[in-house]
């Protein structure tokens, strides 16, 4: 009888271990469902460059087998007021969002994970093109701050022509970000 009442302790006590280790788990995934989170770069703009800030929404992929996969939809918006007037952009962004850990496992804590792509038609100088952006973003899930790492290029095009025309400009992006509140965000620009 005694080892019957063991083996029930320590089956009913391993199954409160593992219930609250995924509720504690998929606490952080529950709140990005619909989760809208707007950043900006940690350290101000150089002067001259543009503000940048960065609208993203995410809405949880249902399905069997990736229940922590999110989708991103999002917007990269650009300010600069040291011109007249003041010059502004707008990048569509959309990708997928993952909580785990980075790749390179440098760090060992599971962070928000999202890969984005996006595209704008614009001009540089006189020439007209199209603008790529890929990013990376790895964001810690509580305080909804971290790095963007990416890579931006412009390729031009020729009004009619369809071209191979090699990218004329390519900028790499390391930034620290953090967190900003989105209603009050794009009223500071």
């Amino acid at each position: 009888m005694k080892t019957h009442t063991k083996i029930l302790l320590s089956l009913l006590a391993s199954y409160l271990v593992i219930s609250s280790g995924m509720v504690l788990a998929d606490k952080p995934k529950n709140k990005l469902n619909g989760l809208d989170i707007c950043l900006t770069t940690k350290n101000p703009a150089i002067p001259g460059a543009f503000k940048k800030i960065f609208y993203l929404h995410l809405s949880q992929i249902r399905s069997k087998t990736a229940s922590t996969l999110f989708a991103v939809n999002g917007l990269e918006n650009g300010y600069k007021g040291s011109t007249h007037p003041p010059q502004t952009y707008v990048n569509q962004l959309v990708g997928t969002a993952v909580i785990a850990t980075p790749s390179e496992m440098i760090d060992a804590n599971d962070n928000l994970l999202i890969g984005l792509t996006g595209s704008a038609s614009g001009k540089q100088g006189d020439t007209q093109g199209l603008w790529t952006m890929t990013y990376n973003f790895e964001l810690n899930p509580a305080t909804d701050t971290g790095l963007l790492l990416g890579a931006l290029e412009f390729r031009p095009i020729a009004t009619g022509i369809a071209s191979l025309a090699k990218p004329t400009q390519t900028e790499a992006i390391n930034i620290e970000l953090v967190k900003v509140d989105c209603l009050t965000a794009f009223k500071h620009q």
